[in-house]
Protein backbone atom coordinates (compact mmCIF):
# COMPACT_ATOMS: atom_id res chain seq x y z
CA UNK A 1 0.00 0.00 0.00
CA UNK A 2 1.28 3.83 -0.93
CA UNK A 3 1.45 5.78 2.03
CA UNK A 4 0.34 8.79 -0.20
CA UNK A 5 -2.85 6.46 -0.78
CA UNK A 6 -3.43 6.02 3.16
CA UNK A 7 -3.10 9.99 3.74
CA UNK A 8 -5.72 10.84 0.78
CA UNK A 9 -8.17 8.04 2.12
CA UNK A 10 -8.24 9.70 5.36
CA UNK A 11 -8.59 12.72 4.04
CA UNK A 12 -11.35 11.48 2.20
CA UNK A 13 -13.41 10.11 4.70
CA UNK A 14 -13.19 13.30 7.06
CA UNK A 15 -14.47 15.24 4.24
CA UNK A 16 -17.36 13.10 3.07
CA UNK A 17 -18.18 11.15 6.39
CA UNK A 18 -16.41 13.01 8.79
CA UNK A 19 -14.98 10.27 10.39
CA UNK A 20 -11.50 11.16 11.63
CA UNK A 21 -8.19 8.92 11.16
CA UNK A 22 -4.73 10.00 12.22
CA UNK A 23 -2.31 8.70 10.83
CA UNK A 24 -1.11 5.81 13.76
CA UNK A 25 -4.78 4.91 13.14
CA UNK A 26 -3.55 3.87 9.54
CA UNK A 27 -3.24 0.23 10.51
CA UNK A 28 -6.76 -0.34 11.55
CA UNK A 29 -8.06 2.01 8.72
CA UNK A 30 -6.56 -0.42 6.44
CA UNK A 31 -8.23 -3.69 8.21
CA UNK A 32 -11.89 -2.03 7.99
CA UNK A 33 -10.96 -0.94 4.34
CA UNK A 34 -10.14 -4.45 3.68
CA UNK A 35 -13.75 -5.60 4.61
CA UNK A 36 -15.41 -2.93 2.56
CA UNK A 37 -13.02 -3.90 -0.44
CA UNK A 38 -14.67 -7.27 -0.54
CA UNK A 39 -18.69 -5.87 -0.11
CA UNK A 40 -17.92 -4.01 -3.04
CA UNK A 41 -16.46 -7.28 -4.69
CA UNK A 42 -12.71 -6.10 -5.00
CA UNK A 43 -10.34 -8.57 -4.88
CA UNK A 44 -7.66 -6.21 -2.87
CA UNK A 45 -7.88 -3.21 -0.30
CA UNK A 46 -5.28 -1.76 -2.39
CA UNK A 47 -7.48 -1.67 -5.66
CA UNK A 48 -10.27 -0.37 -3.88
CA UNK A 49 -8.86 2.57 -2.69
CA UNK A 50 -7.14 3.19 -5.34
CA UNK A 51 -10.92 3.06 -7.30
CA UNK A 52 -12.53 4.38 -4.28
CA UNK A 53 -10.47 7.78 -4.31
CA UNK A 54 -11.55 8.59 -8.07
CA UNK A 55 -15.11 7.90 -7.57
CA UNK A 56 -17.87 10.19 -6.95
CA UNK A 57 -20.26 7.55 -4.62
CA UNK A 58 -23.84 7.35 -4.88
CA UNK A 59 -25.97 8.12 -1.32
CA UNK A 60 -26.18 4.19 -1.15
CA UNK A 61 -22.60 3.21 -1.84
CA UNK A 62 -21.30 5.69 1.06
CA UNK A 63 -23.98 3.87 3.28
CA UNK A 64 -22.75 0.94 2.44
CA UNK A 65 -18.86 2.06 2.81
CA UNK A 66 -19.83 3.74 6.15
CA UNK A 67 -21.16 0.53 7.50
CA UNK A 68 -17.60 -0.89 7.35
CA UNK A 69 -15.73 2.12 9.26
CA UNK A 70 -18.20 2.97 12.30
CA UNK A 71 -19.28 1.04 15.06
CA UNK A 72 -22.08 0.95 17.51
CA UNK A 73 -22.04 -0.25 21.13
CA UNK A 74 -25.47 0.58 23.45
CA UNK A 75 -28.13 -0.43 25.82
CA UNK A 76 -31.53 0.94 27.26
CA UNK A 77 -30.98 3.52 29.32
CA UNK A 78 -27.32 4.40 29.21
CA UNK A 79 -25.83 6.89 31.43
CA UNK A 80 -28.48 7.09 33.21
CA UNK A 81 -27.83 10.90 34.14
CA UNK A 82 -28.34 12.48 31.13
CA UNK A 83 -31.91 10.92 31.78
CA UNK A 84 -32.44 11.85 35.33
CA UNK A 85 -32.08 15.63 34.43
CA UNK A 86 -35.03 15.30 31.67
CA UNK A 87 -36.71 13.41 34.09
CA UNK A 88 -36.44 15.75 37.04
CA UNK A 89 -35.45 19.06 35.82
CA UNK A 90 -36.19 19.76 31.90
CA UNK A 91 -39.35 17.87 31.21
CA UNK A 92 -41.35 19.24 34.19
CA UNK A 93 -41.08 22.33 33.47
CA UNK A 94 -41.54 21.61 29.40
CA UNK A 95 -44.46 19.20 29.86
CA UNK A 96 -46.41 22.05 31.88
CA UNK A 97 -46.31 24.16 29.89
CA UNK A 98 -47.03 22.63 26.56
CA UNK A 99 -50.02 20.82 28.18
CA UNK A 100 -51.87 23.90 28.17
CA UNK A 101 -50.33 24.60 24.28
CA UNK A 102 -49.97 22.59 21.25
CA UNK A 103 -48.52 19.38 23.66
CA UNK A 104 -46.10 18.65 21.15
CA UNK A 105 -42.37 17.44 21.97
CA UNK A 106 -39.97 17.04 19.06
CA UNK A 107 -36.42 14.95 20.03
CA UNK A 108 -33.50 13.87 18.07
CA UNK A 109 -31.02 11.09 18.85
CA UNK A 110 -28.17 11.69 16.40
CA UNK A 111 -26.46 9.00 16.14
CA UNK A 112 -28.72 6.21 17.20
CA UNK A 113 -26.65 3.29 16.57
CA UNK A 114 -28.78 0.23 16.51
CA UNK A 115 -32.21 2.07 18.10
CA UNK A 116 -31.78 1.46 22.03
CA UNK A 117 -31.53 5.31 22.51
CA UNK A 118 -34.31 6.63 20.72
CA UNK A 119 -36.59 3.68 22.06
CA UNK A 120 -35.57 4.74 25.63
CA UNK A 121 -36.82 7.76 25.22
CA UNK A 122 -40.07 6.68 24.30
CA UNK A 123 -40.46 4.23 27.21
CA UNK A 124 -39.29 7.05 29.51
CA UNK A 125 -42.20 9.72 28.45
CA UNK A 126 -45.09 7.12 28.15
CA UNK A 127 -43.91 7.20 31.97
CA UNK A 128 -44.31 10.51 32.99
CA UNK A 129 -46.79 11.88 30.41
CA UNK A 130 -50.59 10.98 31.41
CA UNK A 131 -52.78 10.82 28.43
CA UNK A 132 -49.93 10.31 26.25
CA UNK A 133 -52.15 9.33 23.14
CA UNK A 134 -53.51 13.26 23.34
CA UNK A 135 -49.69 14.68 22.31
CA UNK A 136 -48.26 14.80 18.96
CA UNK A 137 -44.43 13.20 19.69
CA UNK A 138 -41.96 13.24 17.14
CA UNK A 139 -38.63 11.26 18.45
CA UNK A 140 -36.35 11.06 15.55
CA UNK A 141 -33.45 8.16 15.38
CA UNK A 142 -30.77 8.64 12.71
CA UNK A 143 -27.24 6.97 12.01
CA UNK A 144 -24.73 7.01 9.33
CA UNK A 145 -24.60 3.08 9.05
CA UNK A 146 -27.64 1.71 7.73
CA UNK A 147 -27.05 -1.94 9.42
CA UNK A 148 -27.46 -0.11 12.19
CA UNK A 149 -30.46 1.65 11.29
CA UNK A 150 -31.84 -1.84 9.56
CA UNK A 151 -31.75 -3.41 13.82
CA UNK A 152 -33.59 -0.38 14.90
CA UNK A 153 -36.47 -0.74 13.09
CA UNK A 154 -36.79 -4.19 13.49
CA UNK A 155 -36.60 -3.51 16.85
CA UNK A 156 -35.52 -7.20 18.18
CA UNK A 157 -32.53 -6.92 21.03
CA UNK A 158 -30.46 -9.50 22.60
CA UNK A 159 -30.54 -9.68 26.70
CA UNK A 160 -26.67 -7.87 26.59
CA UNK A 161 -29.09 -4.69 25.38
CA UNK A 162 -30.80 -4.78 29.11
CA UNK A 163 -27.96 -5.29 30.82
CA UNK A 164 -28.58 -2.23 34.21
CA UNK A 165 -32.56 -2.45 33.82
CA UNK A 166 -35.30 -4.10 36.13
CA UNK A 167 -36.68 -7.63 34.16
CA UNK A 168 -40.20 -5.61 34.81
CA UNK A 169 -39.21 -3.56 31.41
CA UNK A 170 -38.87 -6.53 29.37
CA UNK A 171 -43.02 -7.70 30.34
CA UNK A 172 -43.94 -4.17 30.17
CA UNK A 173 -42.32 -2.81 26.63
CA UNK A 174 -40.92 -6.30 24.66
CA UNK A 175 -42.23 -9.32 23.41
CA UNK A 176 -40.02 -12.31 24.17
CA UNK A 177 -39.43 -13.84 20.84
CA UNK A 178 -37.64 -17.27 22.26
CA UNK A 179 -35.14 -17.12 25.55
CA UNK A 180 -32.48 -14.44 24.45
CA UNK A 181 -34.21 -12.42 21.89
CA UNK A 182 -36.97 -9.60 22.60
CA UNK A 183 -39.07 -7.68 20.24
CA UNK A 184 -39.95 -3.99 21.70
CA UNK A 185 -44.07 -3.94 21.24
CA UNK A 186 -45.71 -1.83 18.66
CA UNK A 187 -46.99 1.15 21.47
CA UNK A 188 -43.22 2.11 21.77
CA UNK A 189 -42.23 1.49 18.34
CA UNK A 190 -44.30 3.66 16.49
CA UNK A 191 -43.36 6.78 18.49
CA UNK A 192 -40.15 6.24 16.98
CA UNK A 193 -38.93 7.02 13.17
CA UNK A 194 -35.29 6.39 12.14
CA UNK A 195 -33.74 7.91 8.84
CA UNK A 196 -30.28 7.67 7.43
CA UNK A 197 -28.14 11.28 8.32
CA UNK A 198 -24.61 12.32 7.31
CA UNK A 199 -23.58 14.39 10.45
CA UNK A 200 -20.79 15.81 7.97
CA UNK A 201 -23.23 17.07 5.30
CA UNK A 202 -25.20 19.82 7.15
CA UNK A 203 -27.46 21.56 6.86
CA UNK A 204 -29.81 18.93 8.85
CA UNK A 205 -32.52 19.98 8.87
CA UNK A 206 -33.67 23.63 7.69
CA UNK A 207 -36.58 25.26 8.92
CA UNK A 208 -37.71 28.43 9.09
CA UNK A 209 -40.21 27.51 11.44
CA UNK A 210 -39.46 27.54 15.01
CA UNK A 211 -42.46 24.45 15.17
CA UNK A 212 -40.23 22.36 13.60
CA UNK A 213 -36.89 23.00 15.68
CA UNK A 214 -36.42 20.24 17.94
CA UNK A 215 -36.64 20.94 22.30
CA UNK A 216 -34.07 17.65 22.93
CA UNK A 217 -31.43 16.53 20.49
CA UNK A 218 -28.97 13.41 21.82
CA UNK A 219 -25.89 13.41 20.77
CA UNK A 220 -23.72 10.66 22.96
CA UNK A 221 -20.29 8.83 21.67
CA UNK A 222 -20.58 10.25 18.46
CA UNK A 223 -18.20 13.50 18.59
CA UNK A 224 -14.83 11.41 19.56
CA UNK A 225 -15.10 10.54 15.93
CA UNK A 226 -14.73 13.73 14.64
CA UNK A 227 -11.53 15.98 14.13
CA UNK A 228 -11.96 19.23 16.16
CA UNK A 229 -13.17 21.42 13.74
CA UNK A 230 -15.97 18.58 13.08
CA UNK A 231 -17.31 18.73 16.34
CA UNK A 232 -16.99 22.84 16.41
CA UNK A 233 -19.48 22.18 12.82
CA UNK A 234 -21.85 19.37 13.86
CA UNK A 235 -22.80 21.19 17.49
CA UNK A 236 -22.73 24.70 15.63
CA UNK A 237 -25.46 22.90 13.02
CA UNK A 238 -27.23 21.44 16.55
CA UNK A 239 -27.53 24.75 17.96
CA UNK A 240 -28.91 25.97 15.19
CA UNK A 241 -31.58 23.11 14.80
CA UNK A 242 -33.11 23.37 18.15
CA UNK A 243 -35.80 26.22 19.52
CA UNK A 244 -35.01 28.86 22.15
CA UNK A 245 -34.43 26.99 25.42
CA UNK A 246 -33.65 23.76 24.27
CA UNK A 247 -30.90 21.38 25.27
CA UNK A 248 -28.23 18.92 23.79
CA UNK A 249 -27.24 16.42 25.44
CA UNK A 250 -23.99 14.56 25.13
CA UNK A 251 -21.62 11.69 26.49
CA UNK A 252 -20.00 12.98 29.80
CA UNK A 253 -17.16 11.95 28.78
CA UNK A 254 -16.60 14.06 25.05
CA UNK A 255 -14.43 17.28 25.00
CA UNK A 256 -16.31 20.09 26.37
CA UNK A 257 -14.39 23.02 25.27
CA UNK A 258 -14.68 22.88 21.54
CA UNK A 259 -18.60 22.48 21.58
CA UNK A 260 -20.19 25.58 19.90
CA UNK A 261 -19.48 28.29 22.35
CA UNK A 262 -23.26 29.45 21.61
CA UNK A 263 -24.22 27.14 24.46
CA UNK A 264 -24.93 27.62 27.84
CA UNK A 265 -23.78 25.23 30.18
CA UNK A 266 -25.52 24.02 32.81
CA UNK A 267 -24.33 21.70 35.71
CA UNK A 268 -26.28 18.70 36.94
CA UNK A 269 -25.51 16.26 38.95
CA UNK A 270 -21.59 15.69 37.56
CA UNK A 271 -22.58 15.96 33.68
CA UNK A 272 -22.76 19.26 31.68
CA UNK A 273 -26.23 20.07 29.99
CA UNK A 274 -25.58 22.52 26.70
CA UNK A 275 -28.54 24.79 26.29
CA UNK A 276 -29.86 27.53 23.30
CA UNK A 277 -30.52 30.79 23.84
CA UNK A 278 -31.23 30.59 28.02
CA UNK A 279 -30.81 34.40 27.97
CA UNK A 280 -34.56 34.36 26.46
CA UNK A 281 -35.61 31.47 29.30
CA UNK A 282 -36.90 32.33 32.95
CA UNK A 283 -34.07 31.84 35.14
CA UNK A 284 -33.69 28.53 36.96
CA UNK A 285 -31.22 26.70 39.17
CA UNK A 286 -30.82 23.28 38.38
CA UNK A 287 -29.01 22.19 41.41
CA UNK A 288 -29.27 23.14 44.52
CA UNK A 289 -30.21 26.83 44.74
CA UNK A 290 -33.82 26.08 43.42
CA UNK A 291 -35.64 29.07 43.10
CA UNK A 292 -39.22 27.56 43.54
CA UNK A 293 -40.76 26.12 46.41
CA UNK A 294 -40.18 23.07 46.88
CA UNK A 295 -44.02 22.07 47.12
CA UNK A 296 -44.36 24.21 44.09
CA UNK A 297 -42.51 21.05 41.96
CA UNK A 298 -43.60 18.67 44.18
CA UNK A 299 -47.25 19.35 43.06
CA UNK A 300 -46.29 19.89 39.15
CA UNK A 301 -44.77 16.50 39.39
CA UNK A 302 -47.40 15.03 41.28
CA UNK A 303 -50.06 15.90 37.75
CA UNK A 304 -47.15 14.96 35.29
CA UNK A 305 -46.53 11.52 36.80
CA UNK A 306 -48.54 8.75 36.80
CA UNK A 307 -49.86 7.45 39.74
CA UNK A 308 -50.09 4.07 38.66
CA UNK A 309 -45.99 3.95 37.93
CA UNK A 310 -42.78 4.39 39.11
CA UNK A 311 -40.43 5.90 36.94
CA UNK A 312 -37.19 3.72 36.57
CA UNK A 313 -34.71 6.61 37.12
CA UNK A 314 -36.85 8.51 39.96
CA UNK A 315 -34.99 7.49 43.31
CA UNK A 316 -37.24 6.42 46.26
CA UNK A 317 -37.22 9.86 48.54
CA UNK A 318 -35.46 9.76 52.44
CA UNK A 319 -38.64 9.36 54.03
CA UNK A 320 -36.78 9.09 57.44
CA UNK A 321 -36.75 12.48 59.70
CA UNK A 322 -33.27 14.31 59.10
CA UNK A 323 -33.01 12.96 63.07
CA UNK A 324 -32.45 9.54 61.53
CA UNK A 325 -28.94 10.41 59.98
CA UNK A 326 -27.69 11.31 63.85
CA UNK A 327 -26.02 8.64 65.13
CA UNK A 328 -24.45 8.11 68.48
CA UNK A 329 -21.22 8.73 67.09
CA UNK A 330 -22.48 11.63 65.18
CA UNK A 331 -23.78 12.13 61.29
CA UNK A 332 -24.29 8.84 59.28
CA UNK A 333 -22.10 9.52 55.83
CA UNK A 334 -24.04 6.97 54.04
CA UNK A 335 -27.38 8.13 54.60
CA UNK A 336 -26.54 11.61 53.46
CA UNK A 337 -25.13 10.18 50.79
CA UNK A 338 -28.74 8.18 49.93
CA UNK A 339 -30.18 11.75 50.90
CA UNK A 340 -27.85 13.50 48.39
CA UNK A 341 -28.77 11.11 45.22
CA UNK A 342 -31.96 11.43 45.80
CA UNK A 343 -31.85 14.96 45.01
CA UNK A 344 -32.39 16.62 48.31
CA UNK A 345 -29.53 19.05 48.28
CA UNK A 346 -30.12 21.70 50.66
CA UNK A 347 -31.45 19.48 53.04
CA UNK A 348 -27.82 17.56 53.31
CA UNK A 349 -26.04 21.02 52.91
CA UNK A 350 -28.00 22.10 56.03
CA UNK A 351 -27.45 19.39 58.08
CA UNK A 352 -23.74 19.18 57.96
CA UNK A 353 -23.29 22.71 58.29
CA UNK A 354 -25.50 22.89 61.10
CA UNK A 355 -23.14 20.00 62.37
CA UNK A 356 -20.23 21.61 61.44
CA UNK A 357 -21.43 24.93 63.15
CA UNK A 358 -21.85 22.97 66.55
CA UNK A 359 -17.93 21.51 66.08
CA UNK A 360 -19.73 18.22 65.37
CA UNK A 361 -17.79 16.74 62.59
CA UNK A 362 -14.72 16.29 61.54
CA UNK A 363 -15.07 13.79 59.34
CA UNK A 364 -13.46 14.20 55.68
CA UNK A 365 -16.07 12.83 53.87
CA UNK A 366 -18.68 15.45 54.75
CA UNK A 367 -16.73 18.17 53.84
CA UNK A 368 -15.79 15.98 50.84
CA UNK A 369 -19.98 15.72 50.35
CA UNK A 370 -19.68 19.23 50.54
CA UNK A 371 -17.56 20.06 48.10
CA UNK A 372 -19.23 17.76 45.36
CA UNK A 373 -22.39 19.32 46.39
CA UNK A 374 -21.35 22.99 45.54
CA UNK A 375 -19.23 21.82 42.11
CA UNK A 376 -22.42 20.75 40.80
CA UNK A 377 -24.16 23.99 41.50
CA UNK A 378 -21.07 25.75 39.83
CA UNK A 379 -20.33 27.09 43.49
CA UNK A 380 -16.69 26.46 42.83
CA UNK A 381 -15.08 28.84 45.19
CA UNK A 382 -16.88 27.00 47.77
CA UNK A 383 -16.09 23.95 46.36
CA UNK A 384 -12.23 24.47 46.23
CA UNK A 385 -12.88 25.62 50.37
CA UNK A 386 -14.50 22.36 51.65
CA UNK A 387 -12.70 20.31 49.57
CA UNK A 388 -9.13 21.71 50.62
CA UNK A 389 -10.62 21.54 54.08
CA UNK A 390 -11.23 17.27 53.71
CA UNK A 391 -7.62 17.29 52.53
CA UNK A 392 -6.64 18.94 55.77
CA UNK A 393 -8.31 16.15 57.94
CA UNK A 394 -7.07 13.35 55.34
CA UNK A 395 -3.67 13.84 53.60
CA UNK A 396 -3.73 10.78 51.80
CA UNK A 397 -7.74 10.94 50.92
CA UNK A 398 -7.37 10.50 46.70
CA UNK A 399 -10.83 10.97 45.80
CA UNK A 400 -10.24 14.53 47.81
CA UNK A 401 -6.83 15.44 45.36
CA UNK A 402 -9.17 14.01 42.21
CA UNK A 403 -12.31 16.57 43.20
CA UNK A 404 -9.84 19.31 43.79
CA UNK A 405 -8.51 19.09 40.27
CA UNK A 406 -11.57 18.85 38.60
CA UNK A 407 -12.57 22.17 40.38
CA UNK A 408 -9.53 23.64 39.65
CA UNK A 409 -9.87 22.06 35.61
CA UNK A 410 -13.23 23.85 35.40
CA UNK A 411 -11.74 27.40 36.97
CA UNK A 412 -8.99 27.13 34.06
CA UNK A 413 -6.74 27.23 36.68
CA UNK A 414 -4.39 24.73 34.81
CA UNK A 415 -1.30 24.28 36.77
CA UNK A 416 -3.19 23.66 40.00
CA UNK A 417 -5.41 21.59 38.46
CA UNK A 418 -2.46 19.14 37.35
CA UNK A 419 -0.47 19.07 40.18
CA UNK A 420 -3.37 17.79 42.22
CA UNK A 421 -3.62 15.01 39.43
CA UNK A 422 -0.11 14.65 40.35
CA UNK A 423 -1.09 14.27 43.95
CA UNK A 424 -3.87 11.79 43.32
CA UNK A 425 -1.60 9.32 41.16
CA UNK A 426 1.09 9.74 43.36
CA UNK A 427 -0.98 7.99 46.15
CA UNK A 428 -2.96 5.90 43.75
CA UNK A 429 -1.38 5.43 40.03
CA UNK A 430 -3.81 2.83 39.31
CA UNK A 431 -6.31 5.98 40.08
CA UNK A 432 -8.59 5.58 35.87
CA UNK A 433 -10.05 8.81 35.79
CA UNK A 434 -7.47 10.88 36.65
CA UNK A 435 -5.03 9.43 34.29
CA UNK A 436 -8.36 10.09 31.88
CA UNK A 437 -8.59 13.56 33.02
CA UNK A 438 -5.09 14.05 31.95
CA UNK A 439 -5.52 13.08 28.93
CA UNK A 440 -8.57 15.44 28.35
CA UNK A 441 -6.67 18.37 29.93
CA UNK A 442 -3.63 17.70 27.12
CA UNK A 443 -5.57 16.47 23.99
CA UNK A 444 -6.01 19.89 22.47
CA UNK A 445 -2.83 21.38 22.57
CA UNK A 446 -0.81 18.21 22.66
CA UNK A 447 -1.92 15.20 21.28
CA UNK A 448 1.19 12.42 21.98
CA UNK A 449 1.31 13.89 25.74
CA UNK A 450 -2.61 13.31 25.72
CA UNK A 451 -2.33 9.66 24.53
CA UNK A 452 0.40 8.27 26.93
CA UNK A 453 -2.17 9.74 29.48
CA UNK A 454 -4.69 7.40 27.71
CA UNK A 455 -2.33 4.51 27.41
CA UNK A 456 -1.81 4.61 31.31
CA UNK A 457 -6.08 5.12 32.08
CA UNK A 458 -6.26 1.53 30.05
CA UNK A 459 -3.55 0.23 31.60
CA UNK A 460 -4.99 0.74 34.84
CA UNK A 461 -8.27 -0.36 33.55
CA UNK A 462 -7.39 -3.62 32.93
CA UNK A 463 -6.59 -5.18 36.28
CA UNK A 464 -10.65 -4.93 36.30
CA UNK A 465 -13.92 -6.42 34.59
CA UNK A 466 -15.58 -4.59 32.01
CA UNK A 467 -18.81 -4.53 34.22
CA UNK A 468 -17.09 -3.35 37.82
CA UNK A 469 -17.59 0.08 38.37
CA UNK A 470 -14.52 2.90 38.01
CA UNK A 471 -13.73 4.77 40.85
CA UNK A 472 -14.52 8.36 40.41
CA UNK A 473 -16.46 8.10 37.27
CA UNK A 474 -20.32 8.25 38.59
CA UNK A 475 -21.29 5.20 37.28
CA UNK A 476 -18.96 4.26 34.22
CA UNK A 477 -18.23 0.58 33.91
CA UNK A 478 -14.46 -0.02 33.16
CA UNK A 479 -15.38 -1.99 29.76
CA UNK A 480 -17.63 1.26 28.45
CA UNK A 481 -14.44 3.52 29.99
CA UNK A 482 -11.89 1.44 27.71
CA UNK A 483 -14.08 1.85 25.04
CA UNK A 484 -14.10 5.55 24.92
CA UNK A 485 -10.56 6.00 25.49
CA UNK A 486 -10.06 3.96 22.63
CA UNK A 487 -12.47 5.91 20.43
CA UNK A 488 -10.95 9.08 21.14
CA UNK A 489 -7.06 8.18 21.73
CA UNK A 490 -7.06 5.91 18.30
CA UNK A 491 -5.71 3.62 20.75
CA UNK A 492 -6.05 -0.29 19.32
CA UNK A 493 -3.83 -1.96 21.34
CA UNK A 494 -3.99 -4.48 23.94
CA UNK A 495 -2.45 -3.64 27.19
Amino acid sequence: MIQNQLTELRDYLLKHLGLHYTEKQEKELYSKISSAAQSFDFSSADSFIEWLLKQKLSDAQIKKLASHLTIGETYFFREKKALEYLERRYLPDLISKRRTQNKTLKIWSAGCSSGEEPYTIAILLTRIIPNIQNWDITILGTDINYKFLQKAKSGIYSKWSFRGIPESYKSDYFEEIDNSKYRIKSSIRDMVNFSYLNLANPPYYPSKSNSNFFDIIFCRNVLIYFSHEGIQMVTENFYNNLRKGGVLLLSPVETSNLIHQSFKRLPFNGITVYEKNPEAQQKRSFIGGISRKKADISNRRAKLISPKTTTFLSKKQNKKKDTSIQHDKGLDIAALKTLYKSGSFKKVEGIIKKAIDQGENKNPEFYLLLAHLKANQSVLDEAEKHCKKAIDLDKVNTKAYYLLANIYNEQGKTTEAIASINKTLFLDPNFSMAHFLLGNMTRVHNANEARKHYHNALKSLASLNNEDLVSGSDGLTAGRLSEMIRAIANINIIV
